[in-house]
């Protein structure tokens, strides 16, 4: 099983860090981060024509503040999200340069020709597939 692995070490590892970088980049927060933009945008425009029409006497002080008060809510709760959205979008953008690291660091490393029995069974008697220790 060893020399299958090491004889096919470069297939193996291009799919293991394929598989890798696949499920990494499944995140979608770029596209909600252009989302929750476009709605702050839309919150901000609103709030603008809220205070004209508020300067122009087309609603009264009180309806006023009750409006405003609910879109800068809305707003307030919008730059959390946007905040947060960066921070994940920025990882994902990270994520690339991370890889072709791992992939040069792996490519450069030295194959074992051989591995030793009690390597082997120490490792496979801590290891379970699919199951955290």
């Amino acid at each position: 099983m060893f020399g299958l692995l090491v004889k096919n070490f470069d297939d193996v590892l291009e799919s293991v860090l394929s598989s890798i970088e696949e499920t990494l980049s499944k995140d979608d927060s770029t596209e909600k981060l252009k989302r929750i933009e476009k709605d702050i945008a839309s919150l901000e425009k609103k709030r603008k024509k809220l205070t004209d029409m508020y300067l122009d006497d087309k609603l009264t002080k009180e309806a006023y503040d009750d409006k405003y008060s609910e879109l800068s809510k809305k707003l307030d709760k919008c730059e959390e999200e946007k905040a947060i959205f960066a921070d994940c979008a920025l990882s994902q953008k990270n994520i690339a340069g991370k890889m072709k690291t791992i992939r040069a660091k792996l490519k450069d490393a030295d194959v074992l020709d051989q591995i030793y029995r009690v390597v082997f069974e120490s490792l496979v008697e801590n290891v379970i597939v699919g199951e955290q220790a």
